[in-house]
């Protein structure tokens, strides 16, 4: 297995894990919240964001966990909230890709 297979084949497992994380009944609402972020932050790269605005959106990402770590937020919801707002600037794109390659390949 070459370098690439091999960090590609880790950052998948890292992602699995953090998705598996995220839905985890038995850990706590900032700790599943804590894994969507990281897993969120895994996916944001050039290819759907330009590079200019990457920093401003992991640090909205850091403030949202960081507020719910320390208590700012008096329940979890409202970051559940504020996360799905940016859960949806990142993966829309992804899944409008893959629903563009497999209508692709489907009609190939």
């Amino acid at each position: 297995m070459n370098q690439t297979a091999k960090i590609n084949e880790s950052i998948e497992a890292y992602r699995q894990r953090l998705a598996d994380n995220a839905v985890n009944g038995e850990l706590s609402s900032v700790e599943r919240i804590e894994a969507r972020a990281e897993l969120l932050s895994s996916f944001i790269s050039d290819e759907w964001m330009p590079p200019a605005d990457q920093p401003k959106f992991r640090g909205r990402v850091s403030q949202l966990v960081e507020g719910v770590v320390i208590g700012k937020n008096h329940t979890a919801m409202p970051a559940h909230r504020q996360l799905i707002d940016l859960e949806g600037q990142i993966y829309t794109p992804l899944r409008m890709a893959a629903a563009e390659e497999f209508e692709r390949l489907r009609n190939a």
